[in-house]
């Protein structure tokens, strides 16, 4: 099945090129210059979380290439760096990820930050702010980690409740149906967005998915197979859907 994933992405941008309008007041500004770092700097990178040790950070071309090591007895399902003393900041997690589910106890783990030396944020500190264990609880900046606790609660709920109306699907005398899957598409979009603006608290960059318009997505899709292939089983691919949920949600934090 193709997958087509439509997910809540904020992107920064680490290098942007702004072009001057033609035309100028009077009273404005030339831009601030931005001396490029030489080829050696390397940021300040620290860490807040007691469980997460700083064990190195160096530059690789493009990358701030940085190590860390889980100290807890716990196992580490996300946690949130900050890139600007203003407070932006991005969350890293594993929730989308095909290779890896959690940073486990005593494990050093590589992550490789964007990097540009021409970049308004080239001399910025890299602080690490909170993390989220998979039992639910976190370590770090008490406000960040009841964040981050609220936003995977969140978002894990909107996905609970797609997966629910696919076992109803599934279970419905009208599954192999294109009405059937209409009616479907129709529940879906009833489902409330869970991530906000307000929600985001900061959060200038974050991968969690809208599993509201994922579904509807795939939808959309099994709907393209079953009128190209009228041989094509609904019930199995909703089936192969829900399955694939079922495994999502096993990567959430176990938030209360």
């Amino acid at each position: 099945m193709r997958s087509v994933l439509f997910t809540l992405v904020l992107f920064v941008a680490f290098s942007v090129c702004v072009k001057a309008q033609q035309t100028l007041s009077p009273n404005a500004q030339p831009a601030t210059k931005i001396e490029p770092v030489d080829d050696a700097f390397v940021p300040p990178v620290e860490s807040k979380i007691p469980s997460l040790e700083l064990i190195s950070a160096t530059r690789r071309d493009s990358f701030i290439r940085i190590r860390v090591k889980n100290l807890s007895e716990k196992s580490i399902y996300a946690f949130r760096l900050r890139y600007h003393q203003g407070g932006g900041s991005i969350l890293v997690s594993f929730v989308l990820s095909d290779t890896r589910t959690k940073i486990e106890p005593g494990e050093t783990y590589r992550y490789d930050w964007p990097y540009s030396p021409n970049s308004s944020l080239a001399r910025e500190p890299l602080v690490f702010e909170a993390a989220i264990f998979e039992d639910g609880t976190g370590d770090g900046d008490p406000d960040k980690v009841k964040h981050l606790q609220d936003l995977f609660l969140t978002n894990m709920r909107e996905l609970e409740h797609a997966t629910a109306l696919l076992q109803g699907a599934l279970k419905s005398s009208k599954v192999e149906t294109l009405e059937g899957l209409s009616e479907l598409r129709a529940r879906v979009t009833e489902i409330p967005e869970a991530l906000s603006v307000q929600m985001l608290s900061g959060l200038a960059g974050i991968v969690l998915p809208s599993w509201r318009g994922n579904t509807v997505g795939m939808i959309n899709e099994i709907e393209r197979k079953k009128r190209e292939d009228p041989n094509t089983s609904i019930r199995q691919e909703l089936q192969t859907l829900k399955d694939r949920y079922d495994q999502y949600q096993a990567k959430y934090p176990r938030t209360q």
